[in-house]
């Protein structure tokens, strides 16, 4: 699209800008040692591009509020601090430790739904190099 100001030799060619970008302060400066030429100084108002903000559920646990005692009563009623009940295996013994673990947390500090903003990642990466 071409776009005219006041005077007729007053042209800015538009090749990529959307008509949402203001064009202002144009000015025509003639070259004397090339009479079929000018020079077109204009400013552009563009900004930066607006981007949606893309969002995504987490599910988080809030320590903030966490009951340290009730948390340390549930330790030690359980299985945990009974050596005797405790597996063989290491392996079993992990297991063990995580399930109960995450059986007191659900109790003390359940999981809760949160809806975030997704983090786009630096500017300059393209899809292809953040894969």
């Amino acid at each position: 699209a071409v776009v005219s100001t006041q005077s007729t030799g007053d042209l800015v060619l538009r090749r990529t800008l959307p008509e949402s970008i203001p064009i202002t302060n144009t000015e025509v400066r003639f070259i004397p040692a090339v009479p079929d030429h000018a020079l077109i100084i204009c400013s552009l108002h563009a900004g930066s591009p607006a981007q949606k903000k893309k969002f995504k559920s987490i599910q988080r646990r809030n320590l903030k509020d966490l009951d340290v005692e009730e948390l340390q009563a549930l330790i030690l009623q359980s299985d945990l601090c009974d050596i005797d009940a405790f597996p063989e295996n290491i392996g079993d013994r992990v297991d063990l430790y995580n399930n109960k673990l995450s059986q007191f947390f659900d109790q003390v500090a359940p999981l809760e739904d949160k809806i975030v903003p997704e983090d786009p990642g630096p500017r300059w990466f393209t899809e292809g190099e953040q894969g």
